[in-house]
């Protein structure tokens, strides 16, 4: 079997963790801001216990205080990202890559969140995105479908890897 490349990636970034807070982002009304959201209720039905999940909406920014008391080693964030991929595809995205985004969806632009997060916690932050599919009916027909098959099956496929990834840490 080949090595899955997303899988090796994620588990060298959060090979050590101590503590980790998993931190759902997007807008819940929206299937396409949603994955967020809906991967860090499956990571969380993982039960680990060295794992809190957060459903942290569009403002992550509001989760801090809670954070702190935590004092994770971890934090992994996880976005819709248009990746220019296939609906469902991960991958991680350097925070690097975020710091020049000053816009976005979410009320402060996780770039902030991140280097917040980075300097008053001195946890490594680990940003996982979801390619959304942009197809999905968005207004008054979104509140029905919770995302498209592609897009689950991504979700999955991330909670999947974090259970390995995190197999036998605590």
């Amino acid at each position: 079997m080949a090595a899955d490349p997303f899988e090796s990636e994620f588990a060298r970034a959060v090979a050590g963790a101590t503590r980790i807070a998993v931190l759902g982002i997007g807008d819940d009304l929206d299937p396409r801001d949603r994955p967020g959201i809906l991967g860090a209720i499956l990571i969380h039905g993982i039960e680990r216990p060295g794992v809190t999940t957060f459903l942290a909406g569009t403002m992550p920014e509001n989760f801090t205080g809670g954070l702190r008391e935590l004092r994770p080693s971890h934090v992994v964030m996880i976005d819709a990202a248009d990746m220019g991929r296939p609906p469902g595809s991960l991958g991680l995205i350097h925070p690097a890559q975020v710091r020049g985004q000053r816009f976005s969806t979410h009320a402060m632009p996780l770039s902030i969140v991140i280097e917040y997060l980075e300097k008053e916690l001195g946890a490594t932050v680990v940003l996982v995105g979801v390619q959304p599919d942009e197809t999905a009916p968005a207004g008054e027909a979104a509140t029905a479908a919770v995302a498209s098959p592609e897009v689950m099956a991504g979700l999955e496929r991330l909670r999947d890897v974090f259970s390995r990834s995190t197999r036998g840490m605590w």
